[in-house]
């Protein structure tokens, strides 16, 4: 890797002429995997905010499931949960009903089977289906007033328990009859922590900052081992792969890795400038669309990748990537000034602390 980094910031300094030994180059999509923590959907005011959870159930629900275990998986990624009523802004609020059931009923399922001396065995399986339904919602409140409704499971809508198959109908039967207060308690206990999930993922995605991992990006490389720039290229795009691939929400890219990078390809147009054929400017185009995702996904700088988007334009080789690009920097200026907060890339406790 030492040696990758030496190779790309040679070419940098040198910024030598290249002599193309072929008259054009295949362009091959380089797909690589990167983490950052995505903006909220609709963020508030402030940014960064103290958050409660609150659980209104029956008392029968609080006699199968701990309140405290669903209150512990209700959150916000990124806002920071807070016991002091004083330091309260928005309250994720979840009621959970009582299970009504509707029925219960054994079906049965007819296998045949041929064996090796052609005789036909017929054998039958039986699994209980029970109907049932489950009333829960969510609310949010932003400084004591209703924000959001979130309808989770209605009362008219019914749900499916499902035994696995058993050889007689009686087992099946007995399956659902024996240990209807277990099965019960066990559906209790799943369908608040998922109701609990629920209104935790709807406010993550819409006012909180998640952590997003394995997002798959493309990158450009070329695949012409006849052209003087594919060693050195190939090379480049590999070390910001590896750039990519080491990124974590938490922590901003290193950039001591990637300055080398970018002065590499920003020499690649200022080396190869002819005007037509398939050489030059396929390469001026990886070049310019590498910088644009690099300026784009690893500094959060979205201005600076429309400026290379907009070399795509002109360079006049896959125009189409260059719009595509601007308004994927466009949507990124816009989601920046909507929530204030200008990175992708941060420790969200550090952050809350130094917002606050």
């Amino acid at each position: 890797m030492k040696r990758v980094y030496l190779l790309i910031a040679c070419i940098s300094l040198f910024y030598f002429t290249g002599i193309s030994q072929t008259k054009s180059v295949n362009i091959d999509n380089f797909w690589v995997t990167y983490s950052y923590r995505a903006q909220p959907i609709n963020p508030m005011d402030p940014a960064f905010f103290y958050y409660f959870p609150v659980v209104n159930a029956t008392s029968v629900v609080k006699n199968n499931v701990s309140v405290e275990e669903i209150e512990d998986a209700m959150f916000i990624r990124g806002q920071k949960r807070t016991q002091n009523p004083d330091e309260v802004s928005m309250e994720l609020i979840l009621t959970l009903g009582n299970i009504i059931v509707v029925s219960s009923e054994v079906s049965e399922r007819k296998e045949e089977s041929k064996g090796k001396d052609g005789k036909i065995t017929t054998s039958y399986y039986y699994k209980v289906n029970v109907q049932y339904n489950f009333e829960s919602s969510g609310l949010i409140k932003w400084k004591g007033k209703d924000l959001l409704r979130i309808p989770i499971n209605s009362r008219s809508n019914n749900l499916v328990f499902t035994s696995r198959e058993y050889s007689s109908r009686k087992e099946a039967a007995d399956f659902w009859n024996n240990n209807r207060d277990v099965h019960l308690s066990n559906l209790y206990r799943n369908l608040s922590l998922e109701a609990a999930n629920t209104i935790s993922q709807t406010a993550t995605t819409k006012y909180g900052f998640r952590g997003i991992t394995g997002e798959r990006v493309l990158l450009k490389t070329i695949n012409e081992k006849k052209h003087n720039e594919n060693t050195d290229l190939r090379a480049a795009v590999q070390a910001l792969k590896d750039i990519f691939q080491a990124t974590t929400p938490n922590d901003p890219p290193n950039r001591d890795k990637i300055d080398p990078l970018i002065r590499y390809f920003k020499s690649i147009p200022e080396r190869f400038t002819e005007p037509d054929g398939k050489a030059d400017p396929r390469l001026r185009y990886v070049a310019y669309y590498n910088l644009a995702r690099i300026y784009l996904f690893l500094l959060d700088d979205p201005e600076t990748a429309i400026k290379y988007a907009d070399l795509i334009t002109a360079n006049g080789q896959d125009v189409k990537d260059g719009a595509k690009l601007r308004k994927e920097a466009e949507e990124l200026i816009a989601s920046f000034e909507k929530s204030g907060v200008k990175t992708r890339f941060f420790d969200p406790e550090l952050k809350f602390n130094t917002e606050q």
